[in-house]
């Protein structure tokens, strides 16, 4: 701090920093609080780990955002994932965080999407997921990328889903997600919880079932709108970069 006066925010990425139990995390708050004493941002947040008693020490500490990856509210794309959290379990951390979002910059949950495993019943089990989140929150969207080496790569191969590598892996860009109606959906809450008599009818069997041809230019002005929503709700709250940042990647 004394040698780089220009930092004001600190960022953990870790995915297992609230994996510490409480008695950890209060000794920590307290040298933070001694010895730094500057916001910060806590990223890869585990729905299992999250309970009031930690929420309420970090932010003591000085925590000012969370980021919870959620990846899926589908039961077929968890086991994929072997990531098996219980979709009450995920709400019930949403609604633990949500309880302090007056001191929170706006929470972000992260999704995968592109699922060649998933059927259009598993994508809509997620947006359904979204719909009990209580507001307000964004997403960050990831398209999911087969690396080599690791077993869904291997399964994904061995289905036909990769067919070039060079194209569908390697030169695959993750935050690039596909064009199509259902990720329509889930882009919309980026920008605002849909209401659930608009969501209803936006998942009418006979709607899902026209796949229905998002224009590039819809999805890329609702990709936009939700950048500029967080961007907009951090410059609010002192941050004029991150608006700047998000703003940067669209043009």
């Amino acid at each position: 701090k004394n040698k780089m006066k220009f930092i004001r925010h600190i960022s953990f990425d870790d995915d297992a920093f609230i994996l510490r139990d409480l008695e950890g995390l209060k000794e920590f708050a307290k040298k933070y609080k001694e010895n730094v004493n500057l916001p910060f941002f806590v990223s890869g947040v585990n729905p299992m780990l999250i309970s009031e008693e930690k929420m309420v020490v970090l932010l003591s500490a000085g925590m000012d955002r969370v980021r919870m990856g959620i990846q899926s509210g589908s039961v077929k794309a968890k086991a994929i994932y072997h990531r098996y959290i219980p979709n009450d379990r995920i709400i019930n951390a949403t609604k633990i965080i949500n309880k302090y979002k007056n001191r929170l910059l706006l929470t972000a949950y992260d999704l995968i999407l592109d699922n060649p495993f998933e059927s259009k019943e598993d994508v809509i089990e997620t947006i359904k997921l979204l719909s009990e989140l209580p507001a307000p929150f964004t997403l960050n969207l990831f398209s999911l990328t087969f690396y080599p080496g690791t077993d869904i790569y291997r399964e994904a191969k061995a289905m036909g889903f990769i067919k070039d590598d060079v194209k569908e892996v390697y030169k695959k860009h993750y935050h690039t997600i596909s064009v199509n109606y259902l990720n329509f959906i889930i882009l919309l809450y980026t920008i605002h919880k849909i209401p659930n008599w608009m969501l209803n009818l936006l998942l009418k069997k006979s709607i899902v079932n026209k796949d229905i041809r998002i224009p590039k230019i819809l999805f890329k002005f609702t990709t936009l709108g939700g950048h500029a929503r967080r961007g907009i709700n951090f410059l609010l709250n002192g941050d004029p970069y991150t608006l700047k940042r998000l703003l940067r990647t669209m043009f």
